[in-house]
């Protein structure tokens, strides 16, 4: 796959991720889910801020205005998301989306790992590795919700 689809596909991860967690985030009972998924809102949000300032410094390979691309894509919004995520939100299964959050997130992981595997540019290459571990960082998040949604609020660690 070519730096610029990578590319590309990061974004469009960026915007599905962050409707999907807005949409969560308005479905959700439990606050503290509603909490984080609205941090993962806006850190999806600012994932895509920071790809679209550094693609100005990125060999895109071709013309690529990745601003007017990010701005098609947040306009088209609730068409990022297919009929299972709408779905999973509608239910009001946490279980189920925060299982499917899980694997938005490792996807997005996989793909900045790719973009830094497809650049020659040491800089450029850190900057998508430092992107993975966010996504890393939001993964793990995720799964200790799955696990403390299993457990009795009486057993769950203390923060």
């Amino acid at each position: 796959m070519q730096t610029l689809d990578i590319f590309k596909l990061a974004l469009q991860n960026e915007v599905r991720a962050s409707t999907f967690y807005a949409k969560a985030s308005e479905i959700t009972e439990n606050d503290e889910s509603r909490m984080l998924f609205l941090e993962l809102t806006h850190m999806e949000e600012d994932h895509a801020r920071r790809l679209v300032e550094r693609s100005r410094q990125m060999d895109l390979g071709e013309a690529l205005d990745a601003r007017a691309y990010l701005q098609s894509l947040q306009e088209d919004a609730a068409r990022t998301l297919g009929v299972e995520e709408t779905g999973l939100i509608k239910s009001g299964d946490m279980h189920a989306v925060v299982e499917f959050s899980i694997g938005l997130e490792a996807t997005a992981r996989d793909n900045y790992r790719a973009l830094a595997a497809s650049v020659d540019d040491a800089d450029d290459r850190a900057f998508c590795e430092s992107l993975a571990a966010e996504e890393q960082k939001h993964y793990d998040s995720l799964s200790k919700l799955r696990l403390d949604m299993d457990m009795d609020i009486e057993e769950r660690p203390m923060l």
